[in-house]
């Protein structure tokens, strides 16, 4: 992505309200839940995967859950699930996985890679604001768990991250995307465990909700996504009068500083 240019800025600094924008096209949308236990006694092996996957973006359930006892020495279970939810320009990921290992002498029970999570990507054809409203974080004590939201240019930049350092606290971020290709990630994840006495709970969860918002360039009066000669026509138009759609800095008359305002704009 280009770096932002002093143009942009500006852009930022004289904006109009943000407007929504839910016909952002969203491609390659990939979901899905993980779970695999595994428990083993005495020459005993018992070993159930389970997954879940799907690309349906409006709404998007998906659940696993794995069990597997050997005799009494042994037992292990993990759950993990997903749910990602569309409402006009708000996208909504909730995702989790836990597990839940107990064994005696003898006994050992495994949870290999249990993980819900999605991965969105999306193609922008003009400046739009991508707000984070909210996005939270929880995990065990244990260093197994991992939670993450990632926000990045596709293939590239990392331009927001909110991972398991930050568990338990809730973050907002707000940044102006330029047209382009970006990707983001959310997922839970527990890496795999051995545990061969007791018993031992883990978990992690990501709650993240973000928004895309078309930002309406300064000087664009004809809402084509860019500044040109037929804005320039209607702003001329307006010279030496109180117009306030073309009054860009808001001081009762159309002159030179909104002008430059415009020009700043142009494409």
């Amino acid at each position: 992505m280009n770096k932002m240019t002093t143009t942009t800025l500006l852009t930022l600094a004289f904006c109009t309200t943000a407007q929504a924008a839910p016909d952002v096209e969203f491609h390659d949308v990939l979901c899905s839940a993980r779970a695999h236990a595994i428990a083993e006694a005495e020459g005993i092996r018992d070993s159930d995967p389970q997954i879940s996957s799907g690309n349906d973006f409006a709404n998007a359930t998906h659940h696993a859950v794995s069990h597997a006892a050997a005799g009494n020495k042994a037992m292990s279970s993990c759950h993990t699930g997903l749910e990602l939810v569309r409402q006009e320009n708000t996208i909504w990921i909730w995702g989790y996985a836990t597990s839940s290992t107990e064994c005696g002498d003898g006994g050992v029970a495994n949870v290999r890679n249990t993980s819900g999570g999605a991965q969105l990507q999306f193609t922008l054809d003009r400046n739009t604001r991508f707000s984070v409203r909210s996005s939270r974080i929880w995990q065990s004590e244990s260093p197994l768990g991992q939670a993450s939201c990632v926000l990045m240019v596709e293939h590239g930049e990392i331009l927001f991250r909110h991972n398991l350092q930050d568990q338990a606290e809730t973050r907002e971020f707000s940044v102006v995307l330029e047209p382009g290709t970006y990707e983001v990630n959310a997922h839970a994840h527990l890496q795999s465990t051995n545990e061969e006495a007791g018993s031992v709970d883990e978990w992690a969860e990501i709650d993240v909700k973000f928004s895309l918002e078309e930002i309406q360039l300064v000087g664009d009066l004809d809402n084509d996504g860019d500044v040109d000669g037929s804005d320039l026509a209607k702003f001329l138009g307006s010279w030496g009068y109180d117009n306030p759609d073309t009054d860009f800095n808001g001081d009762g008359i159309v002159d030179g500083q909104d002008l430059a305002l415009l020009l700043a704009n142009w494409s």
